[in-house]
């Protein structure tokens, strides 16, 4: 049986707020890639909410083919970061941005694939047999790896800007 408590809709709310912003977001006309990068890293976070939403409701006792959705993607959050602080204090995004998104496009793919075309039983032995033991303790270190390293790379981008912002502007908290 399904239905949403108190965490569920807590999650929820949570959820549609955050929708809702990357969607405004999505539609500024100023600082329009910085924007667009910033949405997506919401949309990510916002995504990362729905298992919990849906767990806490019953969804995957009731409906065990929702194994393997692919709505969590922490291998993106750190790339998303640094994109999001590189707009911010440059012209335009890397040459080749879009490779800093690989792993995680690699794990939206695979986990993709296991969702639409396996079944439950198969599911549950992907799950226990490589999954579990394997690919989710390698995402995680993969995503606090990239965290922490696209973290301090984003956080040496700033201090940079902030610098450059010292030495070239009177007024430089207008642009901190």
């Amino acid at each position: 049986m399904t239905a949403f408590g108190p965490w569920s809709y807590l999650l929820s709310f949570g959820a549609l707020n955050g929708a809702a912003v990357a969607l405004l977001l999505l539609r500024s006309r100023t600082n329009q890639s910085a924007n667009r990068v910033l949405a997506a890293l919401l949309a990510v976070v916002v995504l990362r909410l729905v298992p919990y939403i849906l767990g806490y409701a019953g969804y995957y006792d009731a409906y065990p083919w929702l194994s393997f959705a692919p709505f969590d993607l922490p291998l993106a959050i750190g790339p998303l970061l640094w994109l999001y602080v590189v707009r911010l204090t440059s012209d335009a995004l890397p040459r080749r941005w879009p490779l800093h998104l690989v792993p995680a496009l690699l794990h939206l793919v695979v986990y993709g694939i296991i969702f639409v075309t396996c079944s439950v039983p198969q599911k549950t032995w992907i799950a226990q047999h490589i999954v579990d033991p394997w690919v989710a303790p390698a995402i995680t270190v993969g995503a606090l790896v990239g965290l922490g390293v696209y973290g301090w790379k984003a956080l040496s981008r700033l201090r940079a800007y902030q610098r450059w912002l010292d030495g070239h502007l009177s007024n430089r908290e207008e642009y901190r």
